[in-house]
């Protein structure tokens, strides 16, 4: 079956029309084995159902796809791709479908974790190709494992949140948490090192952030402390500022009572008119911003000095055994000196023992983190017992 592209010129807007109109075939192009040659099915007939099922449009022998697990129609003169609540999911260009989904010329389907692209073809150049039963024993060899329990991960929000005290140098009593998001899908790391991994090499590392930050406050919220709390960003936020800034607004709009200070790390931090508009916006929000691992790379003192922060978060490579290096213990009494001068509280990240603790009291830290005081809880409450 076809269809003509001038009813669907909103999918394939480049069609060159002849006569008022061009007829042509619309194909899924994928890989029949991980490594063996691109091949191309029609979409026909009608509607196009995919799934593990012999007798369908397209059968695929796999068992990470649902017996009838996606249809493809046409609607209005648009090709529309639905999910049929299918265990591993359908996604387009990368995105979970939900409801229907327009199609458009070169879009990437994938049906759990095969891959497809989509095509067409003027009639008059169609290349017949009757296979419509594939074999694929495999994961398409450019997607990652685990990429379809992160799309569960999200959609699901199967994800909590850890809390870790942070002290006042002075009296050694609770001043802060600091937000530690955790993965809870049953197959993925629950640390958000190796999950951050993985969102990254498919482009979700945002939509997981945001996800975390929210359940972050919403449990910072739930347990009613009067404390501060320390939320995290991903470094590509900050080349999203807009999105950035509308997250933080739902956050806000959500939860109106914790007291809340965005972490950014201080390596993220090149664009210095950017970071401005993000403070001013941040202080509408009554959002306090700290820079995070502070001297863990290129520490930017012109950046510290035009936009200074509420915060500033020394890295623990600073902090550990700081106790016996006199060089870098001098250098480190240096920069909390100018803090203050600047008035930006500091904090000692990492702190491990006792002695570290005493040290970074004696070189003037404002506040104090580590697993010396305590390791993440899943409550924002446990006191400090040395």
């Amino acid at each position: 079956m076809s269809f003509f592209v001038e009813s669907i010129s909103l999918v394939f807007e480049n069609a060159i029309l002849s006569d008022g109109e061009v007829m042509y075939y619309w194909y899924l192009e994928g890989h029949v084995e991980p490594v063996g040659p691109m091949r191309k099915v029609r979409i026909e007939p009608f509607p196009f159902v995919v799934g593990r099922s012999p007798g369908l449009g397209l059968s695929i022998e796999s068992s990470s796809i649902s017996r009838h697990h996606a249809e493809i129609i046409q609607k209005d003169g648009y090709l529309v791709l639905k999910d049929l609540n299918s265990t591993n999911g359908t996604f387009i260009n990368r995105k979970p479908v939900k409801g229907e989904v327009i199609l458009k010329q070169s879009d990437i389907l994938h049906i759990a974790n095969i891959e497809f692209r989509l095509s067409c073809e003027p009639l008059d150049q169609v290349s017949e190709d009757a296979a419509t039963h594939l074999d694929i024993a495999g994961t398409a060899t450019n997607l990652p494992a685990g990429w379809i329990e992160l799309e569960a991960l999200l959609s699901g929000a199967l994800v909590s949140s850890d809390f870790q005290t942070i002290y006042r140098s002075e009296d050694e009593s609770p001043f802060a948490f600091e937000i530690l998001g955790r993965g809870e899908h049953p197959n993925l790391p629950r640390l958000p090192v190796a999950l951050f991994k993985l969102a990254e090499s498919v482009g979700r590392e945002l939509a997981l952030v945001e996800l975390l930050r929210m359940d972050g406050v919403m449990r910072a919220d739930a347990s009613g402390s009067p404390l501060n709390f320390f939320m995290n960003i991903h470094p590509r936020e900050l080349d999203h500022p807009d999105r950035l800034m509308m997250s933080l607004r739902k956050v806000r709009e959500r939860f109106p009572k914790p007291k809340l200070i965005l972490e950014v790390h201080e390596r993220a931090i090149t664009d210095l008119e950017v970071m401005k508009r993000i403070r001013d916006e941040l202080r509408t929000l009554r959002i306090g911003m700290a820079y995070d691992d502070f001297g863990a790379g290129q520490t930017r003192l012109l950046e510290l000095s035009e936009m200074p922060p509420d915060y500033l978060k020394f890295d623990i490579a600073l902090i550990r055994n700081i106790d016996s290096a006199t060089a870098r213990r001098e250098m480190v009494e240096l920069l909390v000196r100018l803090s203050r001068r600047m008035k930006i509280k500091t904090v000692a990240e990492g702190v491990s023992n006792a002695q570290e603790a005493t040290t970074c009291r004696d070189l003037g830290f404002d506040y104090l983190q580590g697993y010396y005081y305590g390791r993440p809880a899943a409550e924002p409450n446990l006191p400090f017992n040395p």
